[in-house]
């Protein structure tokens, strides 16, 4: 199977992949003020009239500012970090599109839907939760 290795300078490896893997990527985040970085790896399968599934690789050295990358074929894989459900899903028309991970709702059946790093939230949903907070605020006033 087609893999992502990823070495550091320290010389540690993290090699990601799936066999029916969609795709494959590396998200690299830079903190400068805090003279850090880290890296994810990411996985989508796809599953056609169902939920794809979301696979994500963590290192065990978080602080690497010296990566390299190669695609390699490989029998083994590392195993990821955790398995979830993604930010998009099948519709009626076989096509992938985001939708609410609260009420499953897509963007065609609420009247926002707003993007978040590992999910989507509706409009309706946020009001949900907003009413919910102030509830919790009163009983507790």
């Amino acid at each position: 199977m087609k893999a992502i290795k990823i070495t550091t300078a320290e010389g540690k490896s993290l090699t990601a992949g799936l066999e029916d893997a969609y795709w494959i990527s590396v998200e690299y985040r830079i903190f400068p003020k805090k003279n850090i970085a880290e890296y994810n790896v990411h996985a989508v399968v796809l599953r056609p009239k169902s939920k794809e599934i979301y696979h994500e690789w963590t290192p065990s050295e978080p602080n690497s500012q010296n990566l390299k990358l190669e695609m390699i074929d490989t029998d083994s894989v590392d195993l990821p970090l955790r398995n979830r459900p993604s930010t998009h899903r099948w519709n009626s028309e076989d096509e992938l599109e985001p939708f609410c991970s609260f009420c499953g709702r897509f963007p065609s059946q609420v009247n926002n839907l707003i993007a978040g790093y590992t999910g989507h939230i509706c409009d309706e949903c946020i009001q949900i939760c907003s009413d919910t907070l102030a509830e919790i605020k009163n009983d507790g006033a």
